[in-house]
């Protein structure tokens, strides 16, 4: 059998049969105001199976020259985790205001009731000046099993009917156990090759340089400069957690530099905490970079980058 037939007939069963009663299950959506902050949650759905996943989406909407630092959601609980988690681009809402999301995938690993924690999101000027927050509320979801609410108590009572000698079989009852076998098994081959897939993800260092490729071709000098912040913040959270880089403001990422001696040059160090206030001016002040500015960015980040690696 074809890996794309087997697929399908995998979506079929794990999919199509519980999407009767997790589909029609409306989305969340919820706002939260402050101090020139319009904070808006989503939840595209409130159940869901262990097969499937929810997509939680955090958009501020604040002014040009503020900086938004959103929370990292973490599992205080078994039972589910945060697969992935990605930023949008800032797109103009008002004259004056700018609107910027993240959005987290949450993969559920257990059947159960959990609970989404409070997650609070900052606001700074550029500078610092001044700072506000919004704080959510907890949101309640549930997973259910891909056997169903008592697909597992259905199969152990088919279990129970079947004679042990003569009498009269049931054909259900086989039929009742295959479909089991099929979804159980289905259900391994699935899970098994989506740990694959992440196995397969390359190494941080060389996606970043990946990224520096891509970037070295883009005109824009603003977006340009915009990519390589993003692209340094997405490394050093993935070599160095323990920073916080996609959650800190560039002040406070800088702290955390220091306080950490990373990278260990004392000078790579302070030109990318000062890259970071520069960058700052070229996302939320409009300021041009000139074309130096654009080739030391590059050539500050492949520095970085080989920097972890030496200190890996």
């Amino acid at each position: 059998m074809g890996a794309r037939r087997f697929f399908i007939i995998v979506f079929c069963i794990l999919v199509l049969t519980p999407l009767a009663a997790v589909g029609a299950t409306p989305a969340l959506v919820r706002e939260y105001r402050a101090a020139g902050i319009t904070l808006t949650l989503r939840l595209d759905r409130r159940q869901c199976t262990v097969a499937e996943g929810l997509h939680l989406l955090l958009i501020a909407e604040t002014a040009e020259d503020a900086v938004v630092r959103f929370p990292e959601l973490v599992s205080p609980e078994a039972g589910w985790r945060v697969a992935a988690v990605r930023d949008r681009e800032p797109e103009f809402a008002a004259p004056g205001r700018v609107r910027v999301a993240r959005r987290y995938t949450i993969e559920p690993q257990l059947p159960g009731n959990y609970v989404l924690p409070p997650l609070t999101v900052r606001v700074a000027t550029a500078g610092g000046s001044s700072r506000q927050s919004v704080r959510t509320d907890e949101i309640p979801f549930s997973v259910v099993s891909v056997l169903g609410k008592d697909g597992d108590k259905a199969a152990l009572s088919g279990l129970k009917s079947v004679p042990v000698a003569g009498g009269a079989r049931r054909p259900w009852v086989f039929a009742a156990l295959a479909g089991a076998g099929v979804l159980i098994v289905a259900l391994i081959l699935f899970l098994r090759q989506r740990r694959g897939q992440k196995d397969k993800e390359p190494p941080p260092a060389l996606s970043a340089r990946q990224e520096l490729d891509q970037l070295a071709a883009d005109d824009d000098p603003r977006r340009v400069v915009a990519g390589i912040d993003a692209v340094l913040r997405r490394y050093l959270a993935a070599v160095r957690p323990d920073l916080g880089a996609m959650e800190q403001t560039s002040a406070e990422l800088a702290a955390a530099l220091d306080g950490a001696r990373f990278p260990a040059d004392q000078a790579l160090r302070a030109r990318l905490c000062a890259f970071f206030q520069e960058a700052d001016a070229v996302k939320f002040a409009s300021r041009l970079p000139d074309p130096q500015q654009r080739a030391a960015a590059h050539d500050l980040a492949r520095a970085v980058i080989a920097a972890g690696e030496e200190g890996a």
